[in-house]
């Protein structure tokens, strides 16, 4: 899926009722994305987790068309949707849309550092070294390793169980 018309839908359902930063969005478009929902986004690792630069163009696109708007006046630059109807494009499938849902029923009222948190857990658990299911601990360390003491043991331990509990780990 490759197409702006799946992505405004997906950010429509992202913000509704809410006021999310771009960083809350990369990182429940990457869980949706881990869902199974095929965006093509190429999530890279990066200063607050994972992150698409595919994302922040189609976001920029988004809003020089006047679909979504990304206001810039404070520290955190919000996203908020105008209008879908004016973007072209396949739409999201009835599946897709459940995926979506399931993601912001479980991660929507997450903040963005808890976001931030649990979606570079999530990545380093998928992207370490080999194929092998890592432990628990390794997966814990693999996020020491990028973020430092910015999360202590008990909340990446606590994310850990979360993503095992909604099945992104086994």
């Amino acid at each position: 899926m490759n197409n702006l018309r799946s992505y405004a839908e997906a950010l429509e359902s992202i913000c509704e009722n809410r006021i999310l930063g771009k960083k809350a969005v990369q990182k429940l478009m990457y869980l949706i994305e881990r869902k199974g929902v095929e965006f093509k986004l190429d999530y890279k690792i990066h200063f607050f987790g994972p992150y698409s630069s595919k994302l922040d163009n189609i976001l920029h696109v988004l809003e020089s068309d006047e679909i979504i708007h990304i206001n810039t006046t404070g520290r955190t630059h919000t996203v908020s949707v105008i209008d879908v109807s004016k973007c072209g494009g396949e739409e999201l499938s009835s599946e897709e849309k459940d995926t979506v849902e399931y993601v912001i029923s479980r991660f929507g009222d997450k903040t963005a550092i808890e976001l931030e948190g649990i979606a570079t857990l999530d990545y380093v658990a998928c992207n370490l070294a080999g194929s092998d299911r890592k432990s628990d601990n390794d997966i814990v360390d693999g996020v020491k390793r990028i973020k430092g003491t910015k999360f202590s043991d008990s909340q990446l331990y606590q994310y850990l169980e979360i993503m095992k509990e909604y099945q992104y780990l086994s």
